[in-house]
């Protein structure tokens, strides 16, 4: 006989939760209609409302603001373009939002957790002062958004060596990220169906040819998807860290998370950035020596090569394949020329021709910029000849306290810092904040990591 509520707290109870869900629902009705109407009538009000909102939030609760900023990050770009191409006011202010947010949080999370200095936070330092003299002689517009643009990069590496996650919530982050890079994925391949007809539309080109060249390639006569990224050379390298991800996180994740492989494998490959294809293998080889399952990274790795294979003349990729595996596709000679012709202007001006004066975005600008294949390149000729060794010495400090850190976390963060040194030869990795960030977070979480295990073993106090 079922036992009646006592002195009807039961059914109160039940009254005061469908009322406190009324009174939710309408709050945020109204506060729906309340933004609706200032955003016609006083849209100024609107933003300084959303900027005091995100300030507050930063700095209150910098942890669920990192969170929101990276679920975005990899879906920004593309909007961020169409915002551009439709003239939209003051584009560069509003997107530079996503840093100034970041750079909230990171002093938040710096006066609750601190950090304790070592000499991979100093190589740091020293190429963000570089850059920052460099700027004191060029000091207008151009140079500060190329200073921007150069070294924001650095920003997401000090906010992972100032966050501490539960482990709990670290699995819970890689659960997010691997949906989020299916989102992505399944984004990229339906594009690949559509065509380059709705993001010429997005760019405001009427001939989907006068498209990036990035969206084609040699040998290839189809469209390269780009997803919400910028450009393919983005899509591709999310979809391999969501893959290894997948890698590192296995024995934390149960077996039908194996099944957001498929779309975004699917990615990797019709974004055909070899780049990407390179760091997969590498990385899940790292790992697989890291957590023993060398035997099954074989067979999977063998898996992998057949089913390319296969997909080859459905997707009509045999050409660039071949090109690709008997060296005769002519961008990897363009990209030599270009780094050894880059290498000899280098050596004649050692100083540097300052910020914002090298690289795609300073063509964007200018028109008239040297465009370089290349992070280290671009470090040279912006930031005078150390730059670059500096920029070196960084990612190898990484890589040396990374693979002190035998957690999921420091092998894919050891994986990360690696395919990034790798990258920064043929790519300007460090202009391509959305991804780079996602790629040096882990990458400053697992320096943290080891430095506290080092100075546990030591005896020092570590805050």
């Amino acid at each position: 006989m079922p036992r009646a509520p006592l002195n009807g707290l039961a059914i109160e109870a039940d009254h005061n939760d469908g009322t406190r869900r009324g009174l939710t629902v309408l709050g945020i009705l109204l506060a729906a209609t309340t933004l609706s109407v200032v955003a016609v009538f006083a849209p100024f009000v609107l933003i300084v409302v959303g900027v005091v909102g995100l300030v507050v939030s930063a700095w209150r609760w910098p942890v669920a603001t990192l969170a929101l900023v990276f679920t975005l990050l990899p879906f920004i770009p593309l909007p961020t373009i169409a915002a551009s191409a439709a003239h939209y006011p003051n584009m560069p202010l509003i997107s530079s939002v996503k840093e100034a947010v970041m750079v909230i949080c990171l002093a938040s999370l710096w006066r609750k957790n601190g950090m304790v200095w070592k000499a991979v936070d100093a190589a740091a330092f020293m190429l963000v002062s570089m850059g920052f003299l460099s700027l004191l002689f060029r000091p207008d517009l151009q140079g500060l958004w190329g200073f921007k643009d150069d070294f924001a990069f650095v920003l997401p590496y000090f906010v992972g060596r100032t966050l501490i996650l539960r482990r709990s919530h670290e699995v819970r982050w890689v659960k997010v990220a691997i949906v989020l890079m299916v989102v992505l994925a399944l984004g990229g391949v339906v594009e690949a169906i559509l065509g380059p007809a709705p993001r010429a539309l997005l760019y405001g080109l009427a001939d989907p040819s006068d498209l990036p060249y990035s969206f084609g390639a040699l040998a290839y006569e189809g469209f390269r998807p780009g997803s919400f990224t910028s450009s393919p050379l983005e899509f591709g390298p999310f979809c391999m860290l969501g893959l290894l991800l997948l890698v590192a996180y296995r024995r934390e994740l149960s077996r039908i998370w194996w099944l957001a492989s498929l779309p975004i494998f699917t990615g990797l490959v019709i974004s055909l950035t070899r780049a990407a294809w390179l760091g997969l293998l590498l990385g899940a080889g790292i790992i697989a020596l890291r957590q023993g399952f060398k035997l099954r990274f074989a067979l999977l790795s063998v898996a992998a090569v057949l089913v390319v294979l296969a997909l080859a003349p459905v997707l009509g990729m045999e050409d660039f394949l071949t090109a690709t595996r008997t060296g005769r596709d002519t961008s990897l000679v363009y990209h030599q020329a270009n780094i050894l012709e880059s290498v000899g202007s280098i050596l004649a001006h050692p100083l540097g021709s300052g910020p914002g004066t090298v690289g795609p975005r300073a063509s964007e600008r200018q028109g008239q910029a040297y465009n370089v294949d290349g992070g280290y390149i671009t470090f040279g000729l912006e930031y005078s000849i150390l730059a670059p060794l500096v920029l070196f010495l960084f990612y190898i400090l990484c890589i040396a306290r990374c693979w002190h850190d035998d957690s999921r976390l420091g092998d894919f963060a050891l994986v990360m810092i690696s395919t990034t040194a790798a990258f920064q030869v043929f790519m300007t990795l460090q202009i391509d904040f959305n991804l780079s960030a996602w790629m040096l977070l882990p990458v400053g979480m697992s320096v943290r990591q080891a430095v506290l295990k080092a100075d546990q073993r030591s005896g020092h106090p570590y805050r």
